[in-house]
């Protein structure tokens, strides 16, 4: 029986080749199986023919009897519709063995029955474009699934009945005008009696670290709810200070990944502190005070400025990002898919990214899995480019109806996944949670948040040489794409390279003139325009670098097939470097600006000492020697009080000893080479090898985190749900740091690093 499933689809392309001889031998599904056979019947030919339709176009697409006695027939008359009613007559068939002679008929007919209902599908779901029959058809779009019947639809709506939790929440929460921010969104918890019904009340005492031996009701277990709130509530500095935070967050951090639309979450956070003056803020959402408390967290951490009163709260972070996760729980973020989930967890990647952890690092890629399939039951993959398509649930982080606001960050929030998750397979790891061939939401408009409505759809979109809210994120996009490529083409030869190159070249293409400079002194007064440009233009010569560095070593000596590589690599590192030094004081909180530096470094290293190794000219080292002092003077120690992370001060220090002893390395084969008593080594990887023995003598030992010097007395309240304190010493992190770098020990020798 043939297969009338949607994967079948696909298959119709080789309609028109024999099948295979199993399948024509098969038995049909009106044989005999208890061993008697029927004798086969002998195909009959459909003879040419140019009979009516059994109905006229209209009744057809209505599904009703038609008479057939016009234009116009009795149906469409009585219906006050005869403009529509239409009976054209059917093109003549042709036989079945004209189509293929080798084919059963009713194989054929079946197949071509199918044909026609698929092509019928197409014309219906592109009404501007025109399908002609063919035997075969190239692909069906994966967001277009064939239209159920009448009979159909209503089978599936009686098993979602008949299966659906009898306490599940309504899909479409609604909410008083009073109870709805200045945005038209809303931060208000469910009821306990919604929000408890996606888990069990022994699922909510492990929750609540109750004890199991003590019986609880059902209005027990929301009292202990709302006390584990209040707990979380009371780690909140004061509102003056709270105020500041989220205004340095809008200033200073939040265009690094531009996810929140400020005039709404401003709106949101003067409706919570009413709340607070009411007494009602227990009846805070608590995904939406996750969001609020990583908001704060963030801007404790980063930025480049601090005040007095934020130095009240320094040491809270870390238990802010545990109290995070834990209203995520409370607010069963899993059972319960939220958008507002899906930005925690953004946040989330940014604070590992500034706490420089290796645990919090790998624990984000569990947080973005999980990040990826809420937004998949959410729909937001699945959104076109049409402006006027929403997300098919209605979420109440974005204003109710159409609108152009939703639509927006629906789409920031896919892509900055998509970004994360493609930057995420990097060599080590090729695997991916999104597949983009399954997915059709384009990406954001290039608009700033004023642009935005909460009550219209229709956008006027920038040319993308505009810089708005979000021309970062778009060329974002654009560039995790071309990255995903370099590491899943699996092609390691020159050639290969050599097209990567090209592609990545082309993304500052169409970007604004003011990012693309290679000037350091470029707008020095704007460090968000200098930190966009480093991330658009520095960016793309940090991956050319990688791209490039495996051929270095060969591309420097004499004759190399490889030199154009060779000078690629050098050229890309020094812009590199540049573009970091010139936002050294606003990136200075951030892990890839040293990883970044540290590895174009490696590339100029390499570099300067085969320049050494045959004796180039003195204007030609110190033209290597110029960006290294560059990329040094960002591992300055000097400026160690102002880093937030003590794991990031480490990095720093490891980095300022290796730049030192790779210098002085660099000196002594200088003197070596102009008659002096030194005695040059045989290779650069025994230059690093004995760097790396320098670096592995013991330092000092820090604490990642410090206790807090506030509010101590709040959380000997909190209950038991893992603050995460990393007691481990940092030394090991910044060790770890540099050997996924490359350093030595790692490899054996030099070569193996670059090829890295």
């Amino acid at each position: 029986m043939p297969s009338h499933s949607p994967t079948g689809i696909h298959d119709l392309a080789v309609a028109d080749s024999p099948l295979p001889q199993q399948q024509q031998d098969a038995p049909s599904f009106g044989s005999d199986l208890e061993g008697g056979e029927r004798p086969a019947k002998r195909p009959r030919e459909d003879k040419p023919s140019g009979a009516l339709p059994l109905a006229c176009s209209e009744c057809k697409r209505r599904k009703l009897k038609c008479d057939k006695a016009g234009p116009p027939c009795g149906s469409c008359i009585r219906r006050r519709c005869p403009e529509k009613c239409g009976l054209e007559e059917q093109p003549p068939r042709a036989s079945i063995k004209s189509v293929h002679p080798s084919l059963p008929a009713d194989t054929v007919g079946t197949l071509a029955s199918r044909l026609s209902a698929i092509e019928e599908l197409l014309r219906a779901s592109h009404p501007q474009s025109s399908f002609s029959s063919s035997p075969s058809i190239s692909r069906l779009p994966a967001h277009s699934p064939p239209t159920p019947s009448a009979q159909e639809a209503a089978v599936q709506s009686l098993e979602e009945v008949a299966l659906a939790d009898t306490f599940a929440p309504s899909a479409e929460p609604t909410f008083d005008l009073e109870d709805l921010t200045a945005a038209r969104t809303s931060i208000l918890s469910a009821p306990w009696t919604e929000l408890s019904a996606t888990k069990s009340s022994v699922s909510w005492i492990m929750e609540l670290g109750l004890d199991f031996a003590r019986p609880t009701s059902f209005e027990q277990l929301g009292e202990d709810w709302k006390s584990a709130m209040a707990k979380l509530h009371g780690l909140l500095p004061e509102k003056s200070l709270c105020y500041h935070l989220v205004a340095k967050y809008h200033e200073q951090l939040a265009w690094v990944n531009h996810i929140l639309h400020r005039p709404s979450f401003d709106a949101e956070v003067d409706f919570y502190y009413k709340l607070v003056d009411e007494g009602r803020h227990l009846e805070t959402c608590p995904i939406w005070l996750a969001l609020y408390i990583m908001v704060l967290t963030l801007a404790v951490q980063g930025g480049w400025s601090s005040t007095p009163e934020e130095q009240t709260v320094r040491d809270f972070p870390s238990i802010w990002y545990a109290a995070a996760k834990r209203c995520l729980s409370l607010g069963d973020w899993q059972g319960r898919p939220q958008i507002r989930s899906i930005l925690v967890i953004l946040l989330f990647n940014q604070h590992a990214q500034k706490t420089s952890r290796v645990r919090a690092s790998r624990e984000f890629v569990t947080w973005l899995s999980s990040a990826i399939g809420i937004a998949h039951n959410l729909g937001l993959h699945l959104l076109g480019n049409d402006p006027s398509i929403m997300p098919p649930e209605e979420d109440k982080a974005f204003p109710a109806g159409a609108n152009s606001l939703k639509r927006q960050i629906a789409l920031v929030t896919f892509a900055h996944l998509c970004i994360l998750d493609w930057m995420k397979a990097t060599g080590r790891s090729y695997s991916h949670f999104i597949t983009p061939i399954r997915c059709t939401s384009g990406p954001p408009a290039n608009v700033n948040d004023a642009d935005l409505s909460s009550t219209d759809w229709r956008i006027s979109p920038a040319s993308h040489s505009t810089i708005t809210s979000w021309t970062l994120e778009i060329h974002r996009l654009r560039a995790s794409k071309v990255n995903d490529k370099i590491h899943t083409s699996g092609a390691t030869g020159h050639a290969a390279v050599m097209e990567l190159d090209r592609a990545l070249r082309s993304l500052p293409d169409g970007l604004p003139s003011s990012w693309t400079l290679e000037s350091s002194a470029f707008d020095q007064a704007n460090p968000q325009n200098r930190w966009k440009r480093s991330v658009c233009f520095g960016g793309t010569h940090t991956k050319l670098v990688s791209l490039h560095r495996r051929f270095l070593s060969e591309g420097l000596e004499p004759n190399s097939p490889y030199a154009g590589s060779a000078a690629a690599c050098i050229k890309s590192a020094h812009i590199a470097i540049v573009s970091l030094h010139n936002i050294k004081d606003v990136g200075r909180n951030e892990w890839l600006t040293y990883s970044h530096a540290l590895s174009a470094s490696l590339a100029l290293f390499t570099a300067l000492f085969h320049a050494l190794g045959r004796r180039a000219r003195e204007d030609e080292l110190e033209e290597l020697r110029t960006p290294l002092r560059l990329a040094h003077d960002i591992f300055s120690p000097g400026d160690l009080d102002t880093l937030y992370s003590a794991s990031l001060r480490a990095i720093v220090r490891q980095g300022d000893r290796l730049f030192a002893s790779l210098f002085a390395a660099s000196e002594r084969v200088a003197q070596g080479r102009t008659g002096g008593a030194y005695e040059a080594p045989e290779s650069f990887a025994e230059i690093l090898d004995s760097v790396a023995k320098e670096l592995r003598k013991p330092q000092p030992v820090f604490n990642l985190i410090s206790p807090p010097s506030a509010r101590a007395e709040s959380l000997d309240t909190l209950p038991s749900f893992g603050l995460n304190l990393d007691d481990s010493p940092v030394e090991d992190f910044a060790l770890s740091f540099f050997s996924d770098l490359g350093i030595p020990p790692l490899f054996p020798s030099w070569d193996d690093a670059v090829a890295t």
